[in-house]
């Protein structure tokens, strides 16, 4: 049963978590000059060890053009969700402002879910559509932070 629009809560004890698809880009068509993601398979491993941990039925795809990433997610929208909690989608590519990269075309990342609107995936209505991307938006580099351990982070 979906969540009420106005429920705090969503619903997550359906027969089954749902499906995850995990998309991940470690090299590209040459003439988009893109180098290869080394390390991305290493993501890609423990995002499926621990999606699966979580119940998902995790289908994972390397290295695809866009129209075969548009096709998978097109055929996930039509099947049926009814007895699953939520549908989760992860993308590991390179990107740009506004822009992800698939192995052989750029493409804008609501691409991703504008097949799991309500009115074209009903199963899916008042469920959570969670969407993980892991890709640069620029060209400025991100220098981190030095963190102390908190007394917070030591009881957890």
């Amino acid at each position: 049963m979906p969540t009420s629009k106005d429920a705090e809560t969503y619903n997550m004890n359906h027969r089954r978590r749902g499906k995850a698809y995990v998309f991940n880009h470690m090299n590209f068509d040459p003439r988009l000059q893109l180098r290869p993601r080394n390390g991305t398979n290493c993501d890609r491993d423990n995002l499926r060890i621990n999606l699966r941990q979580l119940d998902f039925e995790v289908e994972v795809y390397d290295d695809l053009p866009f129209k075969e990433i548009e096709r998978i997610l097109e055929n996930a929208s039509l099947e049926d969700h009814s007895d699953a909690d939520c549908i989760l989608v992860t993308v590991l590519s390179h990107g740009e402002l506004g822009i992800l990269y698939a192995s052989d075309q750029p493409y804008k990342p609501d691409r991703l879910w504008s097949h799991f609107s309500a009115d074209k995936c009903q199963s899916l209505a008042g469920k959570p559509k969670m969407f993980f991307i892991q890709a640069c938006q620029g060209d400025q580099l991100d220098h981190g932070l030095n963190m102390s351990r908190t007394e917070t982070d030591a009881g957890a």
